[in-house]
Parts: C-alpha cells; structure tokens; sequence
C-alpha cells in the first residue's frame, strides 16, 4: 500500500512529470492536518481519566 507521498511521486513519475508545486502543497497541508490531530490525541489521552471521571459523576448524578 502506498502512503500519500509515495502515490504523488509515483503518480508524477508514471506521466514523466516532476511533482507540481500545488501536489507539494497539498502534502504540506496534509502533514499540518495530521499535526493537529496528533495534538488532540495527545491532549484526549493526558485528560482521560479526568474525561471519564467528570462523566461517572454526570452519569451517577442523573441516578
């Protein structure tokens, strides 16, 4: 299976192009993306047990 950057090149490689600058952006963009999401994983996990703890108490509260 081929990642996001392996396709474009190949893809570029295939038609005898080189990679246009708006497949680079869009890489680019792509790697910002999932920097973000890695940012919120992150945050999610350090604050799980506080996530789930302020849930149990919601949840036992309506009890």
């Amino acid at each position: 299976m081929l990642d996001a950057f392996t396709k474009v090149v190949s893809q570029a490689d295939t038609r005898g192009d080189y990679v246009s600058d708006a497949q680079i952006d869009a890489l680019k963009a792509m790697v910002s993306d999932g920097t973000k999401r890695l940012d919120t994983v992150n945050r999610i996990t350090s604050n799980s047990s506080t996530i789930v703890a302020n849930a149990a108490r919601a949840l036992f509260a309506e009890q």
